[in-house]
């Protein structure tokens, strides 16, 4: 191993080391026990908080009821996140048919919205809309998690590295800078973990591109919410193994979108 390549090396793992360090952030688990719980519970999928006087969320597709999939009682999440995300009840529904989702936000037949637990709650779930059994939501695990590495590459962090070194001919056939940082970006991985499966807040487990939308009221990048992972708590697979995304503009808390990807 040439100085230089050793140098670049050690570069490099320092700077990562300080980069994830820098956004380390802390997420919470949700734990469940199989039953549906109060209307104003949070909850995967089960009955949900449905005004008496509004109608069943319906696909603007097809016409179906939908599928109640997520419920938070934002008042009842942990601690550190009481207020983040605003106040009351966000709830996702869907449609049981897959080919009126969307899978980019704002697209498809998705409702994801916040709404106020006042007054009277409506009765069960339609029949016809295929309901998944219910978890109730029964506390939060906190974990630590780090930055998926679609962020740091999108971010423009990780070629960055690329640029600040030159080398003459001789060496250019000896060391492969980016095969060198495809290795890096696996063993950082590991190290740095962004957690798979159901979890709130922390860094979205991204499976392709970043895909944070712009708030369609001010442009702001809207922040990430929650993600429910295929087959977790929730019976639905997204797309191929895939996962989903809730995300929230921080200054319009009514600004809500829901996206997935998969592999």
């Amino acid at each position: 191993m040439t100085e230089s390549r050793s140098q670049l090396e050690t570069d490099l793992r320092a700077a990562y080391d300080i980069w994830y360090a820098r956004h380390k952030q802390p997420a919470w688990r949700p734990e469940t026990r199989e039953e549906d719980g109060p209307a104003d519970s949070s909850k995967f999928a089960g009955t949900p908080w449905i005004p008496a006087d509004e109608e069943w969320p319906c696909c603007s597709s097809c016409g179906r009821p939908h599928r109640s999939m997520l419920q938070l009682n934002l008042s009842r999440l942990p601690e550190p996140l009481v207020g983040r995300f605003g106040e009351g009840l966000l709830q996702l529904f869907m449609c049981p048919d897959e080919h009126c989702h969307g899978v980019r936000a704002f697209k498809g037949s998705n409702v994801v919205r916040l709404i106020q637990p006042h007054g009277t709650a409506s009765g069960t779930p339609p029949a016809d809309s295929d309901p998944y059994p219910a978890k109730i939501i029964t506390g939060w695990s906190q974990i630590e998690e780090y930055p998926h590495p679609e962020e740091a590459v999108h971010g423009g962090f990780w070629p960055l590295f690329e640029s600040e070194y030159e080398f003459d001919e001789d060496e250019s056939d000896e060391f492969d800078l980016s095969a060198e940082c495809d290795d890096m970006h696996s063993e950082l991985n590991l190290k740095y973990p962004c957690h798979e499966g159901d979890k709130l807040a922390g860094w979205p487990g991204w499976m392709n591109a970043p895909m944070y939308p712009d708030c369609p009221r001010c442009m702001q990048r809207m922040q990430f919410v929650v993600q429910i992972d295929t087959h977790n708590n929730l019976a639905h697979q997204f797309g191929d193994n895939g996962i989903g995304y809730v995300t929230q503009c921080p200054a319009h808390t009514d600004v809500l979108a829901f996206g997935s990807s998969c592999c």
